[in-house]
C-alpha cells in the first residue's frame, strides 16, 4: 500500500521535473503517490505539466497565483493529508536526481528507528557527484545564521553517521504525518529562502526530532530557476534573514545579529552583487531592509 506522498512544487520547471520523474521511475509505483503543485508557471509550461501528469498518474493541482515556495507545499500537503493512507511526506525540488535504489526505504526505515519527525538524505551536487551540497543544516543561537552543513566538502567520511540537526533542505524533507497533524503547513511570510528552517525549528521547540542521514542520498542540480544574485535572490535573501532572525533570537542577541545582518549579510551581498554585474540589485537590498514589496 501506498504510504509516501511526494510534493513538487513547479514553477517553469517542467523539463527539470521530467527528469527527476525519469529517476523516480526506478522505484515501484506501490510505495508512492506524486503530487504536483503548479505555482502560477506560464501557460505553455502549466499545459504540457498538466498532461504529463495525466500520463504518469500524478495528481496535478492548479495554484491560480504564486504566493511562493512555503505556499506551494501548503497546497500539496493539504491535499494528500485527507487521505489515512500516507503515513510520510517527501519534499522534493525539481531541480533534484534520484539514484540510490533504496531511497525511500532507507530514509522511512531511519525515521522510525531514530523516532524522527523530520528527515533528510545526503545531498550531492549534480553533476559534481563527488561533491557534497548539504548534510544537514545548522543555525547559529547567537546571529541566526543558517548554514548548510559540508557544503562543497568532498569528504564523505566526516558526515558519515546519523545525527540530530537543527534544519534539513526543502528540497528533500521527509516529514511524519504525526508532525503534520501539529503543524499542518510551512510559514508563508518569506515567500522563498528561510521557509524550511523555521518549519524545522517550529517543530523542534515542540520537541520532535530533526534528523540528518548518510544512509541515502540524492543530487541536487544548480538551481534553474532562481538566478545566483538576481533582484529576486537578493531581496529575499536580505528581507527573509531579518525575518526569521527576529522570531526564534534570544533578545539578548540581537545587538549581535544586527551587527552581522548590516556587515557581513547585507553589506557581503552588496559586494557580491557589483561583482556578479548586478549594481541595481543594491536596490533590491535596500528595499529589503526597509520592508518594501519586492517589484
Amino acid at each position: 500500500m501506498k504510504s509516501i506522498a511526494i510534493i513538487i512544487v513547479n514553477y517553469n520547471s517542467f523539463s527539470e521535473i521530467k527528469e527527476l520523474s525519469e529517476s523516480l521511475n526506478q522505484y515501484s509505483l506501490d510505495i508512492f503517490d506524486v503530487f504536483i503543485v503548479d505555482n502560477n508557471s506560464l501557460k505553455d509550461n502549466e499545459l504540457e505539466m498538466n498532461k504529463f501528469c495525466q500520463k504518469n498518474k500524478y495528481f496535478f493541482i492548479k495554484s491560480k497565483e504564486n504566493h511562493g515556495f512555503a505556499s506551494g507545499v501548503n497546497i500539496g500537503i493539504k491535499k494528500a493529508m485527507t487521505d489515512e493512507k500516507y503515513k510520510y511526506f517527501m519534499l522534493l525540488n525539481p531541480d533534484t536526481i534520484l539514484e540510490d535504489p533504496k531511497f525511500f526505504d532507507q530514509l522511512t526505515k531511519d525515521m522510525e528507528e531514530t523516532k524522527a519527525a523530520i528527515i533528510g538524505p545526503l545531498v550531492r551536487y549534480y553533476p559534481e557527484k563527488d561533491t557534497i551540497y548539504c548534510a544537514g543544516g545548522s543555525i547559529s543561537k547567537i546571529s541566526a545564521l543558517n548554514n548548510l552543513v559540508g557544503k562543497g566538502s568532498k569528504d564523505f567520511k566526516k558526515f558519515s553517521t546519523i545525527r540530530e540537526c537543527d534544519f534539513i533542505s526543502g528540497g528533500s524533507m521527509l516529514i511524519s504525518r504525526e508532525l503534520l497533524d501539529k503543524i499542518p503547513s510551512f510559514p508563508e511570510e518569506y515567500f522563498l529562502f528561510f521557509e524550511e528552517a523555521d518549519f524545522c525549528m517550529n517543530a523542534k521547540k515542540l520537541g520532535y526530532k530533526v534528523i540528518f542521514t548518510p544512509n541515502t542520498y540524492l543530487y541536487h542540480k544548480h538551481s534553474q530557476s532562481i538566478s545566483y544574485m538576481s533582484d529576486l535572490y537578493l531581496y529575499y535573501s536580505i528581507r527573509n534573514y531579518r525575518i526569521f532572525a527576529f522570531k526564534y533570537l534570544q533578545w539578548y542577541f540581537l545587538p549581535v545579529f544586527m551587527l552581522v545582518y548590516l556587515t557581513y549579510w547585507c553589506g557581503g551581498y552588496a559586494i557580491k552583487a557589483i561583482q556578479h554585474g548586478n549594481i541595481k540589485g543594491i536596490l533590491q537590498i535596500f528595499k529589503a531592509l526597509l520592508n518594501l514589496k519586492f517589484k
